[in-house]
């Protein structure tokens, strides 16, 4: 076992195996550890070096320095304990909460993995009613914490085998209620179409695709004018038609909200935003 510096906190990593295999980085859940792994460490590591971790403010890694929990900044760690234990370009494996983590990763810093799996993984939960969201925020009061999540582990664990049953509750019950908490909030605040930078990084756009896109912000090219948009001083960019397999890069260096979207696939929804944060 070992530690390796995250963005907000050391982080506890656990480096086991060796040999030519593809290595493997493992991303766990929300109120779990990097004990859930256990059982599988011995059979993935045969022929490859396999890392787990505890996510920031689980098991003994330490909880954000400024108290802030988002996805992007769990992505980061994600990178930081591959390279901190020298995995070079693992897959990425991430279960429930773990998962929205490993999906961020890999979409972030697509260059650093060699491939992901996702073991129900945690979804897109932005379209939850209102009523559902403000009963299980009530549910997570300090005074209902512990008894509330623990039901909601005991339904899922229905079918458990008896050891995983105890396993699991064992690190739910270990896990601060600001680090639960937090974690689901991240994913109710995630939107996957808004990502951040500072103003002077550059942003990839790389068409993994079989056909043709592009990326634009130029109100001129669009068909909706809402669909594009950027800061007052900007200068509109147009990447024109990226290739499967391309790649087109844009320096952004004016703060503010870019909306963009593909000139060929706009009427199908494929719309985003970057939003450029000052530089410091």
């Amino acid at each position: 076992m070992d530690w390796v510096d995250g963005g907000a906190g050391r982080l506890r990593v656990e480096k086991t195996g060796a040999g030519a295999g593809t290595p493997v980085l493992l991303v766990h859940g929300g109120g779990a550890d990097r004990s859930h792994w256990h059982a599988l460490l011995p059979l993935l590591a045969t022929d490859r070096t396999v890392v787990a971790y505890d996510q920031c403010g689980y098991g003994e890694s330490a909880p954000p320095r400024d108290g802030h929990r988002a996805l992007a900044e769990m992505a980061s760690d994600v990178v930081a304990v591959a390279s901190g234990t020298g995995l070079g370009s693992p897959v990425v494996v991430g279960h429930s909460y773990g998962g929205a983590v490993a999906a961020e990763a890999v979409a972030r810093f697509a260059d650093r993995f060699s491939g992901a799996v996702f073991l129900d993984p945690a979804g897109d939960v932005r379209g939850l009613p209102e009523e559902e969201l403000s009963a299980w925020r009530a549910s997570m009061a300090p005074e209902r914490f512990r008894a509330s999540s623990r039901a909601w582990f005991e339904r899922i664990l229905d079918d458990a085998r008896p050891e995983t049953r105890q396993h699991v509750l064992a690190t739910l019950g270990l896990t601060p209620r600001e680090t639960y908490v937090g974690s689901m909030e991240s994913m109710l605040r995630f939107d996957p179409t808004v990502i951040h930078v500072k103003a002077g990084e550059s942003v990839e756009f790389r068409n993994t695709a079989l056909i043709t896109h592009s990326v634009t912000d130029d109100p001129k090219l669009a068909t909706d004018a809402k669909d594009a948009a950027a800061p007052a001083g900007a200068t509109p960019f147009t990447s024109g038609d990226i290739p499967p397999g391309q790649i087109y890069t844009e320096k952004f260096t004016q703060p503010g909200t870019y909306t963009y979207f593909c000139t060929h696939h706009e009427g199908d929804g494929m719309v985003a935003q970057i939003i450029v944060d000052p530089a410091s």
